[in-house]
């Protein structure tokens, strides 16, 4: 299946019917979803776990909604892309509402752009759409407009453009690109639409700053740290920017990027400290018993570490780290065992009994001492950090990597 599916979801969920091949007929308040995107279960009956890709990643049982949603993709699972709108849900935490992901489309022929962030009949209202042209930063393009959609006469000079757009309610998109290729070959998708898509708990892309894209989890940074440099994606792009000397960033601790399944991702870029310890990215607890560690050992190879309540830590051992070069790390952790991915190969697995982190703040560039002191910092870039609920493929991790090195 690969054309696109449109998928409508009203405030009342008023849909009469069922999808062919539904279990059972679908009640009058409904979301209707369609057999090829769910064979199983081919309509959502209010109160049905939905994975519809919400700002703060997670699955929720619907009960109210106003929102469109299109499947970009028949893969299982769908690659979906969300107009405007909210929601209401309730969940092991109560109830709340969500706000749901806004994805612009995007054309570019010759000089002109044309762009939609919605759709008749859908919800939307004081439009804030920004632009950027050939990697530079986005400038604001329309604000509080009521229209669905554009066009503008871009300069001689523009290669590429990139539009982002956010309503009332909604949380800003990730850039949609057209122009120079948007997406690795064959995907369909760039790099963060790719990471978007899989859910993460977190994602801080340094695209500018420090924000959590995917999430609300504020990152701190320390020692002169900053959101600089050129990341993985080339000019106009940012990463982390450490010194190897006190420079680093932490986020407090939060559950949700301690589950007990788990994917950490991240690109690194060791400039210097060659011999030392430097670590990536460091969640554990301050007893030194469970969490996880990915790092640049002093032997100079990539590393990764779990642990599982005592002092002795399962590892994983990469390849050899290569100065000045931009590598792809990912761990994952199913249940039973954790793989190591460098540069979209796996380089390790082992079957550990993992314990998450119960206490312990997030650090990037930053380990601690014997005496609980910041040490062991990251001299180099990092970019593109991801957290998420649960292991990535074999097939994700290499989608992952093939789109973001088209790229790079």
């Amino acid at each position: 299946m690969r054309g696109p599916i449109v998928l409508f979801a009203a405030a009342a969920l008023t849909v009469a019917g069922a999808a062919s091949g539904a279990p059972r007929p679908c009640p009058a308040t409904c979301i209707h979803v369609g057999s090829h995107l769910n064979p199983a279960r081919a309509s959502a009956p209010v109160g049905a776990p939905i994975g519809f890709l919400a700002v703060d990643g997670r699955r929720h049982r619907i009960r109210s909604a106003f929102f469109s949603v299109t499947a970009v993709r028949g893969k299982n699972p769908p690659v979906v892309r969300l107009s405007a709108g909210s929601y209401g849900y309730r969940d092991a935490a109560g109830a709340g509402a969500g706000r749901v992901l806004v994805l612009p489309s995007v054309k570019l022929r010759n000089r002109v752009l044309q762009a939609t962030w919605g759709a008749r009949g859908t919800p939307g209202r004081s439009w804030r759409v920004w632009l950027s042209t050939n990697g530079g930063p986005r400038k604001v393009w329309l604000a509080k407009t009521s229209a669905w959609t554009g066009g503008i006469v871009l300069p001689r000079t523009a290669r590429e453009a990139c539009v982002t757009a956010a309503t009332a309610g909604a949380a800003p998109s990730p850039a949609a690109c057209a122009g120079r290729a948007a997406a690795a070959p064959g995907s369909g998708l760039s790099y963060r639409e790719l990471v978007l898509a899989a859910h993460p708990s977190a994602f801080w892309p340094f695209a500018a700053d420090e924000t959590d894209v995917a999430g609300t989890h504020r990152l701190t940074l320390a020692g002169g740290a900053a959101v600089a440099g050129a990341g993985i994606e080339g000019a106009g792009d940012r990463a982390l920017t450490l010194s190897g000397s006190g420079q680093y960033g932490s986020s407090p601790f939060a559950a949700d990027l301690n589950p007990r399944r788990f994917t950490v991702e991240a690109w690194a870029r060791a400039d210097g400290g060659a011999g030392t310890a430097r670590k990536v990215l460091v969640e554990r607890d301050p007893a030194g018993m469970s969490g996880l560690i990915l790092e640049a050992t002093a032997k100079d190879s990539w590393k990764a570490w779990l642990g599982h309540g005592s002092k002795s830590w399962d590892a994983i051992t990469g390849p050899g780290v290569v100065r000045g070069h931009w590598t792809h790390l990912l761990l994952a952790y199913d249940g039973a065992s954790g793989t190591l991915y460098v540069d979209g190969a796996k380089a390790g697995s082992v079957f550990t009994p993992f314990r998450p982190n119960d206490s312990g703040a997030l650090g990037l560039g930053v380990g601690r001492s014997a005496a609980g002191t910041p040490a062991f910092f990251f001299d180099g870039l990092l970019d593109d950090v991801a957290v998420y609920p649960h292991a990535l493929t074999a097939a994700d991790v290499a989608a992952h990597y093939a789109a973001a090195k088209g790229r790079s």
